[in-house]
């Protein structure tokens, strides 16, 4: 009997599972407070709900136990109980990431640390967890700065200050999300995000994806696949992702990891063992020729996959988004006139709260084109096109007030 336990997240794993396997069995393992919002619990042979702050790996294995088979299986596929899955898997013996992998991960702060002896990699930073604290660290990293969660994801919380001013306030937005704030210096230039799949320690490079994000919250408001950058620099993106990777200690599966170009070339901002959010996973399937959702299944049942790991420009893709810069009710347009060479996803129906994290954005479209700038152009005119007889802000939208 194979039994899959899947913290956070199923998705359609069960369906998959229970295809491939006659006889397979998936226990599903989800905080409490998500169960309502949960994809796929409807999918799943039995469900664990956890406190959302108490996680403990002993209480875990006897609750799986009395519901089903043995455990064969560990499965993560998103980031949230990431760090109790390793825990269950180490308390059980079963394959998964490492606890030291997982926490470098999770944590942006123990990141920092296990990076910093890599000057390419390295970011000056401190952790605070006090007003006292967050003020000692700004004054040893110096502005501009960041100030951010320690463990938290979707720019949830983040702020960029470029004096004093406002740090207390960036500190209490932080320390609502987590427990430590990050306290790290400002990486100036274009964003960018490295898709890559991994198998007993071999790190290959999938895509490179361009990013824009608001300057204020640092929310990504677009993608576009492939980026446009010369050969050295793209190379340049593919080593130091390898080498981050190495240094975390991931062996397998998916990875989404986020960079600034920065003079000194690519610097890491954070990293997920997961496929990419916003679809990005979508576009590399789309546009370079690589499922990596399906592969990631396919792995954890057991097949070996890089020599399928070969990806081939097929199309550019982008994807582009809309929201409200103070919370308000909006409007969703008439549909009939929309282009047939994009599509369009509201995430939102009838009211916008101010935009503070991935989650508050209003709307989604995608394209694809024969180039980047034609993918990106017609993403974002007609996003813009959307928020305007929306009544939403069009500044979002505009690539000249993004960075």
């Amino acid at each position: 009997m194979t039994h899959f336990v899947v913290f956070g997240e199923p998705f359609d794993f069960a369906e998959r599972a229970h295809r491939r396997f006659a006889h397979s069995t998936v226990t599903l393992v989800v905080e409490a407070s998500r169960v309502g919002r949960t994809t796929g619990v409807d999918t799943v042979d039995a469900v664990i709900e956890v406190a959302d702050a108490a996680h403990d790996p002993d209480a875990l294995s006897e609750a799986v136990a009395r519901r089903g088979p043995t455990p064969t299986h560990v499965v993560a596929l998103v980031d949230h109980l990431a760090l109790l899955a390793a825990r269950f898997a180490e308390r059980t013996g079963l394959v998964f990431h490492s606890v030291a992998t997982i926490t470098a991960i999770g944590d942006k702060g123990a990141m920092r640390r296990r990076l910093a002896g890599d000057p390419d990699l390295a970011v000056r930073s401190a952790m605070a967890h006090d007003e006292a604290s967050l003020r000692t660290a700004a004054a040893a990293i110096g502005f501009p700065l960041v100030v951010k969660p320690s463990d938290s994801t979707g720019s949830q919380g983040v702020s960029v200050l470029r004096s004093e001013d406002g740090l207390s306030a960036a500190g209490e937005r932080a320390l609502a999300v987590s427990a430590a704030v990050l306290v790290e210096e400002f990486l100036d230039g274009p964003q960018y995000s490295v898709e890559a799949f991994s198998e007993d320690g071999t790190h290959v490079v999938l895509a490179v994806t361009r990013k824009y994000s608001d300057p204020r919250t640092l929310v990504e408001m677009g993608h576009v696949l492939p980026a446009d950058l010369p050969d050295a620099v793209r190379t340049e993106f593919a080593e130091r992702t390898r080498r981050l990777l190495r240094t975390l200690g991931l062996r397998y599966g998916p990875s989404h990891t986020e960079f600034v170009l920065t003079e000194r070339g690519p610097v890491p901002l954070e990293t997920h063992a997961r496929v990419g959010g916003d679809d990005i996973y979508l576009m590399v399937a789309d546009g370079r020729g690589v499922d990596m959702d399906a592969l990631q299944v396919e792995q954890i049942f057991g097949d070996r996959v890089l020599d399928r790991l070969v990806p081939v420009q097929r199309s550019a893709q982008a994807i582009w988004f809309g929201a409200a810069e103070e919370a308000s009710s909006f409007r969703m347009p008439d549909d009939s006139a929309e282009p047939t060479t994009t599509a369009v996803v509201w995430l939102r129906r009838d009211s916008a709260p101010a935009l503070r994290s991935s989650g508050d954005r209003v709307l989604q479209v995608r394209a694809e084109a024969s180039t980047a700038a034609s993918a990106l152009e017609a993403a974002r005119s007609h996003a813009e096109q959307l928020a305007r007889a929306a009544g939403l802000s069009p500044r979002l939208t505009r690539l000249d007030e993004l960075v």
